[in-house]
């Protein structure tokens, strides 16, 4: 028995002319829509589409498919259209995890104004250290990953630059580095949420990419523990720049090697869903993204 995502999908492939561009259109891959091609046709006891031409062509079992893919197409647009007219009021439970990075200085502001315009959602949010696997439990993740179960979608929302800084004390009293080797002559303060390691720092020579492997006595999970380290003079940090942008524009904190800093971080928004994320989820991923946007352009 055909069903109805069969339909949807051979309607692209039909439409797009060829695999890749059916894929792109509906966030799978090649291999997933290539396989499940081959399902239908396993299904039908025929072959579906002419793969030998330059654009894949229906055959004449296909072109009967195809009437009923149309139909399909144009029955999930209507409906999508229908849902889309309807004002934007949500219920219910969303579920989040996020890094404490972004929880504590970013999603304050989004969940904010998400639940002053939707007052009937309840948010509940987990912050963790590390990348938590969407499941069950969770709605929706903000990790550095975009690595993610076939059936799931992961989206970048917002991109971490990170800085090299120190307090005024600090560098009053060791000296301010001018090139990454001088910062094995200065104590180093460890952020160990950094996925290569606490102090493993990433610089560039303007040509190549390289890392340090670093030191210091101090590695702390916490980042606004780290903040407050380096603010009291205990050493020089490597963090997102969103942690310490106030500090830097105030003067309690001073960027280091800018022009040898090399690390940019990725924050993706995972949703349960490959091809239907609730609206509720995708208007909360509008917010944080906007909140990013606004802070960074704030801070610039």
């Amino acid at each position: 028995m055909t069903q109805f995502d069969d339909l949807i999908i051979f309607y692209h492939l039909v439409t797009r002319g060829n695999v890749r561009s059916a894929a792109d259109q509906l966030k799978q891959s090649e291999q997933e829509l290539t396989e499940k091609l081959a399902a239908m046709e396993r299904k039908a006891s025929s072959q579906l589409l002419h793969r030998h031409l330059p654009t894949l062509t229906p055959t004449e079992a296909g072109n009967t498919l195809f009437e009923y893919a149309q139909q399909a197409q144009s029955l999930l647009t209507a409906a999508n259209t229908a849902l889309q007219s309807e004002p934007l009021s949500f219920s219910g439970t969303i579920k989040l995890a996020a890094p404490y990075v972004d929880g504590e200085i970013i999603l304050p502001i989004a969940l904010s104004r998400f639940s002053a315009k939707h007052p009937q959602v309840n948010l509940d949010l987990t912050l963790t250290h590390e990348s938590l696997p969407l499941s069950d439990n969770l709605d929706l993740v903000l990790s550095t990953t975009s690595s993610v179960h076939p059936q799931m979608i992961s989206e970048p929302i917002f991109a971490h630059r990170w800085v090299a800084c120190a307090s005024p004390s600090y560098l009053n009293t060791h000296g301010s580095p001018t090139h990454p080797a001088d910062l094995y002559q200065h104590n180093c303060l460890g952020f160990k949420a950094q996925t290569e390691g606490a102090f493993e720092w990433q610089f560039t020579d303007g040509r190549h990419h390289y890392t340090r492997s670093l030191s210091g006595n101090f590695s702390v999970n916490s980042p606004q523990s780290l903040v407050q380290l380096c603010l009291a003079g205990q050493g020089i940090l490597f963090v997102p720049y969103l942690l310490i942008a106030s500090q830097l524009q105030s003067g309690q904190l001073h960027q280091v090697l800018p022009e040898h800093i090399h690390k940019e971080t990725k924050i993706y928004a995972t949703f349960p869903s490959l091809r239907f994320v609730p609206r509720k989820l995708r208007e909360l991923s509008r917010f944080i993204q906007q909140a990013y946007n606004e802070h960074n352009h704030n801070n610039e």
